[in-house]
């Protein structure tokens, strides 16, 4: 190490454990041939090392707490002196986005309520049969608030099984959605929808995975296919499905809201959009709540 730097090199300590708040600080400078070390004992901090020095041809990096000095000299023996405070290390921040849902989807009339139009009121639902399955496969997420608050996003796929209370089922006819009374021994009758979802939400939570945990936001669908199913057994089990779009629109926004801690929680969503295009069918607003194990 230079000489003068070496001089120089006590008050520089000493000038930046007073300007970084460890004035009670013995700081003891033990040097070696690549790396100097610096460690520091005091009442508040025991066994902790706060403060290091590093030599780099003519410059010395001296380190105490949050706190950096530098001290370098050029070719003319000039001696240059100054400060800089460390970037604090940013933390992960643990979304609770991805995971497994399963719970029961029915759909809600413009009210909120359970009540369908007279004309579809067959269409009425088995709502312990009806069951939702959501499944997010992964998610980024962006801090906004330290490693606590961020917005996150993901790819995900979800079905919905409307299974139907009366022995009916969907057809189309003359452009518009009408139910059609099944007869014989009906085991099941329903409406599965399959699609492909990207939620995007707000997430707060205790700055690790296993914290409280609350998201809410919005989640954007699209329609991959539909079917309507029926299982009769007259003189044997028999099953008949139906591929159809069935007057679905194709794209949906929905409301999403999950709450938790860890792996565990519970979930709900609410469509904005009408099940049914317009004028094809009821007004009929698809809802879903269940528990969630995230991954």
């Amino acid at each position: 190490m230079n000489n003068k730097l070496l001089v120089l090199l006590p008050a520089s300590l000493i000038s930046v454990a007073a300007f970084g708040g460890v004035s009670k600080d013995t700081v003891v400078v033990k040097s070696t041939s690549s790396v100097d070390t610096v460690v520091s004992k005091s009442s508040s901090i025991v066994k902790h090392n706060i403060a290091s020095v590093k030599e780099n041809v003519d410059t010395v990096v001296v380190t105490v707490g949050k706190r950096g000095l530098y001290v370098s000299e050029d070719l003319n023996g000039d001696v240059s002196v100054w400060t800089s405070k460390h970037k604090k290390k940013e933390k992960n921040f643990y979304s609770h986005l991805s995971g497994f849902g399963l719970g029961v989807n029915v759909y809600l009339n413009k009210d909120g309520a359970m009540k369908l139009p007279d004309q579809y009121k067959d269409m009425d639902l088995n709502v312990s049969k009806s069951i939702n399955v959501v499944l997010n496969l992964f998610d980024v997420s962006q801090p906004l608030i330290s490693n606590k608050l961020a917005i996150t996003a993901g790819v995900g796929t979800e079905w919905h099984n409307y299974r139907f209370s009366e022995d009916i089922t969907l057809v189309k006819e003359n452009g518009v959605l009408k139910t059609k009374a099944l007869t014989g021994n009906v085991v099941k009758t329903k409406l599965t929808d399959w699609w492909l979802n990207v939620p995007v939400a707000l997430e707060l939570n205790g700055g690790k995975y296993n914290s409280f945990y609350a998201s809410f936001g919005a989640v954007g669908s699209l329609l991959l296919n539909s079917h309507t199913k029926v299982v009769t057994r007259d003189g044997g089990k028999q099953k008949d499905k139906n591929w159809n779009a069935f007057y679905l629109n194709p794209f949906r926004v929905s409301l999403m809201a999950k709450v938790g801690y860890g792996n565990f929680g519970v979930y709900a969503t609410y469509s904005l959009v009408q099940m049914f295009q317009e004028d094809k069918g009821p007004e009929l607003y698809p809802f879903a709540a269940g528990v969630t194990l995230n991954f």
